[in-house]
């Protein structure tokens, strides 16, 4: 009975340290299992008129690659196909993805043109008589790049009244004009591929008329205050301003009209032989003025139009 007890106890010991050694080898020093990372595609291309750094290819989530997109010559990047306008950019994989870098061609805006003949402030001798009262002028400029063709505007000064001629494709352009007349003109450069246009500077002469000698005036220009421009007095008064010009050099005199009606009122001038282009002018306070200038050379005269300013 005694050796039965004895056995059974050293049993109960041998199964007690199996279970203790098993679980022990079980959770001890064994390494983890690692898992896999995701792995995705990265699709990278580039549209007609440049060209990408990368392709792409296969990558684990979380890399980071970079890519450039390079336009081709005569063409510029706008943005890739998910909206990006940067036209370096890096990708965090996360996904499979695929994009697209487009370009466009570089449209290259017009030039103004550089203006040469009739010459500026000065007269015209080389027309072409057609009439006693008309003349034949050949208008030229230098070609100005990336144009397709030009606008010529001419303006008769004392008038005011510009006549635009269209869709010259040459850099020159014959006129018949009014003789003995002021012109202003400029040239205004364009292109089919673009809206954008270029205009050169505004250039003026006189047109001789046959048999010519005297010349007149240009009209005075740049009038200040602007017309419909509101002035502010100064002491009760506003200095009137303005340029002269006469094609064959003469001294100028000039005469101010002004009145608060239409500034014709006083036919021999509220202010008169002035050798300056600037004189003040006493005024009064929500008054509308009207005013124009008379240029002379002792034998010819030049009127500009009525300008109009209101004082506050």
């Amino acid at each position: 009975m005694r050796h039965f007890t004895f056995h059974k106890h050293i049993y109960s010991v041998i199964f007690v340290g199996f279970l203790l050694l098993s679980c022990s080898s079980d959770g001890g020093d064994s390494e983890p299992v690692a898992v896999p990372k995701a792995t995705f595609t990265l699709t990278i291309s580039a549209a007609n008129g440049g060209a990408v750094s990368s392709s792409g290819g296969s990558y684990e989530q979380g890399k980071t690659v970079t890519v450039t997109a390079t336009a081709a010559q005569g063409y510029e990047f706008t943005s890739w196909s998910d909206g990006n306008t940067n036209a370096t950019r890096t990708f965090t994989v996360s996904n499979n993805t695929a994009v697209t870098a487009n370009f466009s061609l570089k449209i290259t805006p017009p030039s103004a043109a550089n203006l040469s003949f009739p010459e500026n402030n000065k007269v015209c001798l080389e027309g072409v008589t057609v009439s006693d009262t008309e003349s034949k002028v050949n208008f030229q400029w230098a070609a100005s790049a990336n144009t397709t063709n030009y606008d010529l505007v001419i303006t008769d000064i004392q008038s005011q009244i510009s006549t635009n001629y269209e869709g010259i494709t040459q850099a020159n352009k014959e006129v018949t004009l009014l003789a003995a007349t002021s012109y202003s003109w400029k040239v205004i450069s364009k292109a089919t591929v673009t809206n954008e246009v270029a205009t050169s500077a505004q250039w003026q002469f006189y047109l001789a008329g046959p048999g010519e000698e005297s010349f007149a005036p240009y009209p005075a220009s740049d009038l200040s205050p602007s017309s419909g421009a509101t002035v502010t007095a100064t002491n009760g008064e506003v200095t009137l301003q303005w340029n002269g010009e006469d094609p064959d050099g003469d001294e100028l005199t000039y005469t101010v009209y002004i009145d608060t009606t239409d500034g014709f009122q006083d036919p021999e001038g509220t202010i008169k032989n002035l050798t300056v282009t600037e004189t003040s002018f006493s005024v009064t306070s929500n008054t509308v003025y009207y005013w124009r200038v008379k240029s002379s050379d002792g034998t010819n005269s030049a009127f500009t139009q009525v300008y109009s300013f209101r004082v506050e």
